[in-house]
């Protein structure tokens, strides 16, 4: 069933842009060194501006690469890294058994895992094209209000690149910006040279 009161230019999008995530098999790659001179993690956790106490939410986690990364940043941060895959947290679990870190938690399977709780900051990174509309209403549920923001780094499909999925399964700036906002976000997009195949966006409850 279609409710469509009016026809504008951004077409609305419910459904993933890419409708299969990443292949656990090819996990390694996101974990490859050359990435970090298109998708710096300092630059990532600068961005995330976590403070003392924050609860961060990492959706779509994969290896875990930046939710490590932001949880050895911030000791005194609580870091929940969930995935729908299972074969991704094992693989991300493989990384951390010999030193789990105590203020990361890797969650999976339902999104009702993580729906009770309210988080500072939420990390949606190569993801936002990945998952439906109805994920996005979610997200903002668990966003907290007053500071708490979600940041949105995505693949950039206006931009020449060999790397990431193809320009016809990523969403424009202009795609993206509507689809939060239509689930009630507000959004500040950030000018990042640092990330040169992706836009960033602050969204906000």
């Amino acid at each position: 069933m279609h409710h469509h009161e009016h026809h504008d230019h951004e077409h609305h999008h419910d459904h993933a842009k890419q409708p299969h995530p990443l292949d656990p098999a090819r996990a390694a790659r996101l974990d490859d060194a050359s990435r970090e001179a298109w998708f710096p993690t300092p630059r990532v956790i600068e961005a995330l501006d976590v403070r003392s106490g924050h609860r961060v939410l990492d959706f779509g986690t994969g290896t875990a690469r930046y939710a490590l990364a932001v949880a050895d940043a911030h000791a005194d941060a609580q870091i929940v890294a969930y995935d729908v895959q299972d074969a991704m947290l094992d693989y991300a679990r493989g990384k951390i058994v010999d030193a789990p870190p105590a203020n990361l938690e890797l969650i999976g399977t339902t999104f009702d895992a993580i729906a009770e709780h309210r988080f500072d900051r939420v990390m949606l990174f190569n993801v936002l094209h990945e998952i439906d509309f109805a994920h996005i209403q979610e997200l903002r549920q668990v966003l907290k209000d007053d500071d708490a923001h979600m940041l949105v780094i995505d693949w950039n499909p206006d931009v020449e690149r060999e790397v990431g999925p193809p320009a016809e399964h990523s969403l424009s700036l202009g795609e993206a910006q509507a689809m939060l906002v239509r689930a009630g976000f507000k959004t500040e997009v950030r000018e990042d040279r640092q990330f040169p195949y992706h836009y960033v966006i602050l969204a906000r409850r």
